[in-house]
């Protein structure tokens, strides 16, 4: 079977047809190639041939915008994992060939090889979610005009679609396509090259075939339209990725340290500086790019790609909304021009050169309580993804790359982890024990959306050895969207409540809360959930009696009278006998 061609069309009909007639796919169809900017790329009649409708990766419009959806759904929607994808060349010998799949956690940066290494070469790594698929062009001189399709799972490049027809030879000269990104709306793979000359270039993926059983050079119909002449060279500044928000919809990059916005239609194709700081320094080459789904910007930063240290930087944008019906491209990003104070900090380092990233990844949530609990992400502390409109303790989740210790007045974090490192809400006040106390009962608050039943478990170190431990374990059971609502705990301690070995010099132990998006039949107090949840700790502080101090007074008062009167009475007796002595004395002397 004769593979189909690239077609560089921009009418918006034929993506419209493809959308909502699949049917027509399986016809021959002829189209010609039409370039709003095309002064770089050839006119060309392309043949879309008949191809089965499973081998095609046409994916139907969703009803709402992702950006519309609530997290969790836009987590599904986006394939978002705890991993990003990131790759880099092996060989320091050249940037551009030998590069390795990885799978990365930000958090960590502990990363995993996929696959083996591709020979050539590739860059402008961008992620399908919705076909489960990798797209990157071919960094090889040879091969740069080569759409790569890679199986995430595997790292197996399994099509190659050579589209070098479309481009003039001059186009990239002697440079390479390194920026890519998908959106997932507009089912466009937006590429871009380190020339200053070429651009962004907007590539229609709405019928791409990746079915592997149709062959190495059969991938459906592409169609392409050229967006924007980059009016600042691409990759000139430091710009060598872009990523989509997936809170907006809207696509950002980094260029000498500043934040920027990327026009993506036709009609606009400039770009908008959103931040008024700068993020990161000029000389920190952001290499690659991706978002988690709470809109949170990840940039991967290399400094010399023959170094074996990359490292991970996490940004809020703040609160970004889509773009209003009505409003244009162009006025919406003018309305954002320099609007951002963008603030961020380095979270993990990766031992690896990455000079490019792909992917959605989603927020956690940890506890707080001393490492003797096992908090931390080392310590393998409890966490779970984030998003309060599944399930959440109290009326909100804060997302964290790792557990935090509670802040000092200049903003830095103090040296211990106390479990008042976080703005925890299920409980409105610190539970107080009195030491003659012999139970405790909370009601904490939950929030329950998801449509199936769950578990929330609460954990109490009744003997203070530091250790949350199955004994110590409460548990209930919340309905299926039941939202919010209190849930009762309580324990019998009738020896009293101990202080927790724990605690630096204060009266108190600890208590862990956790709440689960679905049933779990034996809760743990640490380790990863995979779902949605949330961690809350919380100190609980025994209140040492004042009445028990005053009659502890009164006893020793009592006692110190008792013996006051034993001493006067045991010398009234030395005087009595003492004067009955010199009695008798004076009796036999006379």
């Amino acid at each position: 079977m004769e593979h189909a061609r690239f077609l560089n069309d921009d009418r918006p009909g034929l993506v419209r047809q493809a959308r909502l007639c699949p049917r027509e796919l399986n016809k021959k169809v002829t189209m010609m190639s039409f370039s709003k900017r095309g002064k770089y790329f050839k006119q060309a009649i392309g043949v879309a041939i008949a191809v089965p409708i499973l081998g095609l990766g046409v994916v139907p419009p969703a009803s709402a915008a992702v950006w519309d959806l609530p997290p969790g759904d836009r987590a599904t929607q986006l394939d978002a994992k705890e991993y990003f994808f990131g790759s880099g060349p092996v060989d320091p010998s050249s940037q551009y060939t030998n590069t390795q799949l990885y799978r990365i956690n930000p958090l960590t940066g502990l990363r995993e090889s996929v696959g083996d290494v591709y020979a050539n070469g590739y860059d402008a790594l961008a992620y399908d979610p919705e076909r489960k698929v990798l797209y990157a062009f071919e960094s090889s001189s040879a091969g740069k005009y080569t759409l790569l399709i890679i199986d995430p799972n595997t790292g197996e490049v399994f099509k190659r679609a050579n589209l070098a027809d479309i481009w003039d030879e001059t186009y990239l000269g002697n440079n390479y396509f390194v920026l890519g990104s998908y959106n997932v709306e507009t089912q466009q793979y937006v590429v871009g090259s380190t020339s200053s000359r070429t651009g962004a270039y907007s590539i229609d993926m709405s019928r791409i075939d990746v079915n592997p059983a149709t062959g190495a050079d059969n991938y459906g119909v592409i169609s392409g339209t050229s967006i924007s002449e980059t009016p600042n060279g691409v990759g000139a500044g430091g710009q060598w990725d872009w990523a989509v928000n997936p809170r907006d919809g809207r696509t950002y990059y980094v260029d000498n340290g500043y934040v920027y916005l990327q026009g993506t239609s036709s009609e606009d194709g400039d770009w908008w500086q959103l931040s008024t700081n700068q993020v990161i320094r000029n000389d920190d080459y952001n290499k690659g790019m991706f978002f988690d789904i709470d809109g949170n910007l990840y940039i991967v930063s290399s400094r010399d790609w023959r170094s074996s240290r990359s490292e991970v930087y996490k940004y809020s944008l703040g609160d970004m909304i889509p773009r209003a019906d009505g409003v244009s491209e162009r006025d919406d990003l003018q309305a954002l021009q320099r609007s951002r104070t963008v603030s961020g900090e380095l979270i993990s380092v990766i031992s690896a050169p990455i000079t490019d990233a792909a992917g959605y990844v989603v927020s956690y949530d940890f506890g707080d309580a001393p490492r003797s609990y096992g908090t931390t992400l080392e310590d393998g502390g409890p966490y779970s993804f984030v998003d309060p409109s599944a399930v959440a303790l109290g009326t909100g989740i804060t997302a964290e790359a790792d557990a935090r210790r509670p802040l000092l007045p200049g903003g830095s974090e103090s040296g211990e982890y106390n479990g008042r490192g976080d703005t925890d809400d299920a409980l409105g006040t610190e539970p107080v024990v009195n030491e003659s106390a012999t139970s405790l009962t909370i009601a904490p608050t939950v929030d329950v959306g998801v449509a199936q039943e769950v578990t929330v478990a609460a954990w109490l170190d009744l003997d203070g050895d530091g250790v949350f431990e199955d004994s110590e374990r409460a548990t209930a059971r919340v309905p299926a969207s039941s939202g919010e609502q209190s849930v009762n705990f309580s324990w019998n301690f009738p020896e009293g409540l101990s202080p927790s070995a724990a605690a630096s010099g204060t009266e108190e132990t600890y208590l862990r809360l956790r709440i689960y998006d679905r049933v779990e039949l034996a809760p743990l107090p640490t380790g990863g959930h995979d779902g949605f949840g949330e961690t809350e700790d919380y100190p609980v502080v025994i209140e040492r009696n004042p009445v028990s101090n005053v009659n502890a007074a009164a006893s020793a008062a009592a006692d110190s009278n008792a013996n006051a009167a034993a001493v006067a009475a045991a010398r009234a007796d030395a005087s009595g006998t003492a004067s009955a002595a010199a009695d008798a004395t004076a009796e036999a002397a006379a």
